[in-house]
């Protein structure tokens, strides 16, 4: 069995569960998207078909060998931009951390 966890998707879905109201959820999120896009290292945010292509992917015969997978669909989030001021510094670009 193969699982997928998606990572920041800023949806109707995510606007109900933080409280917003069923009718307003969809228009709700239209500020946010901007916002969740500097959270991880791929500068936007993650969008249904994001997770929809990791679906295909998985219940497709190329992966018809994939067994007790976990794909993370988040655009980088869980190394997230603290390895930012890291890569940088091997670069040259100035101190780490």
């Amino acid at each position: 069995m193969n699982s997928i966890s998606p990572g920041p998707t800023v949806t109707g879905i995510f606007a109900k569960s933080v409280g917003v109201a069923a009718s307003a959820a969809d228009h709700a999120t239209e500020g946010l998207a901007e916002k969740f896009a500097t959270l991880q290292p791929i500068p936007r945010v993650g969008v249904p078909d994001d997770i929809a292509g990791a679906a295909l992917d998985l219940a497709s015969d190329a992966a018809s060998f994939v067994n007790g997978h976990d794909l993370i669909v988040a655009g980088g989030a869980i190394g997230g931009l603290q390895w930012t001021p890291l890569m940088a510094w091997w670069r040259g670009e100035g101190a780490a951390g």
